[in-house]
């Protein structure tokens, strides 16, 4: 069941440059960013060095791929779609080898009885989970037949699961704990019986 989802994620980049000063997406922790940490070691092998600028806010997937059509975003990275790598040119590196498409699900800790029976697809589609508007993984789990909530913001996501309007959100099994734990002002959980 934490498997519904097998993505790859990729660096998407506006065109193949040679410039040595790349600016990415808005990161909130740049020190701490696991992408921007491999990009750099990736770059650390070049020639030339790279200084690197970021955008003054957090966008969307939507806004970040206008933003690289434009020339406002060098690259960013997220998962593929049909779509995006029509619009963009794809660098297919699995940035997390395959960990982003093995989900577990985030639950209220209230809610741990009631996910415990659960061990179909059709039994989950009864409940509702929450995902990013524009995420390739919510057309996924639609398509999959299972009941979405979107929000525009990512932000927003976690408020919206502690105050009920889903049930459950989807996080890759490298995202999960380390969110739970940015997320301790919520009583929340990773549900611990889906297979």
């Amino acid at each position: 069941m934490t498997r519904l989802i097998t993505m790859l994620a990729l660096v998407f980049v506006a065109s193949v440059a040679s410039a040595t000063s790349l600016k990415l997406p808005y990161l909130p922790n740049p020190e701490e960013n696991y992408e921007l940490g491999l990009l750099k070691l990736a770059l650390s092998y070049s020639e030339e060095p790279y200084q690197f600028s970021f955008a003054a806010e957090e966008q969307n997937d939507e806004s970040r791929i206008a933003e690289i059509e434009r020339g406002g975003l060098d690259l960013f990275w997220a998962a593929t779609n049909q779509d995006l790598e029509r619009r963009l040119l794809p660098v297919r590196i699995p940035l997390y080898k395959g960990l982003l498409g093995h989900r577990l699900l985030m639950i209220r800790q209230q809610d741990a009885a009631r996910f415990a029976p659960i061990r179909t697809l059709e039994e989950l589609a009864r409940l509702k989970a929450g995902q990013g508007r524009f995420w390739t993984d919510t057309r996924i789990l639609r398509e999959a037949g299972l009941n979405v909530v979107t929000a525009v913001k990512t932000a927003s996501l976690y408020p919206m699961l502690d105050g009920g309007r889903f049930d459950y959100y989807p996080r890759g099994a490298g995202e999960a704990l380390r969110e739970l734990d940015e997320q301790r002002g919520f009583p929340l959980m990773v549900e611990p019986h889906l297979p």
